[in-house]
């Protein structure tokens, strides 16, 4: 299970390092692909395969939307690993989808990882429904 938040920062060369929490759990390599939101999304091989299976059902299956799916999900992945020093080298077309110039949290959301904006991240935490997410939490019996 992918859980936390780490602050960083992209270097020059366009490179972030990877929590070695999340390296650990994603394993040697993995997939990096855009979202339907506006960060770059980290999934274990494993999980990407999940993933593509889903989007390659409702492709066979006719459902509406699945274009974008092919655009986010699988047009825009690359296959990825990090370098000796934990490293990962971000595409510059994944990077400019997604904001990303320089400060960036990386966040663990169960399945994968994402990588924001940090200034975009605070933006959407600020923004928050609160009524929801207590609901939500009732839901999930968090209390």
């Amino acid at each position: 299970m992918l859980t936390g938040y780490y602050e960083n920062s992209i270097d020059a060369k366009g490179r972030l390092i990877v929590p070695q929490s999340f390296r650990e759990q994603l394993g040697e390599e993995f997939v990096i692909t855009r979202s339907d939101t506006k960060c770059i999304r980290i999934y274990s091989r494993e999980e990407y395969d999940k993933l593509y299976a889903n989007i390659a059902k409702a492709k066979a299956e006719g459902k509406p939307g699945v274009q974008g799916l092919l655009m986010l999900f699988i047009n825009s992945a690359k296959d990825a690993r990090c370098d000796s020093q934990g490293r990962l080298q971000l595409p510059p077309e994944l990077r400019m989808k997604a904001g990303l110039e320089k400060e960036t949290v990386t966040v663990g959301c169960m399945d994968r990882v994402e990588i924001w904006d940090k200034a975009e991240y605070n933006k959407l935490e600020e923004a928050l429904d609160m009524a929801a997410v207590q609901e939500a939490i009732d839901y999930v019996g968090a209390r």
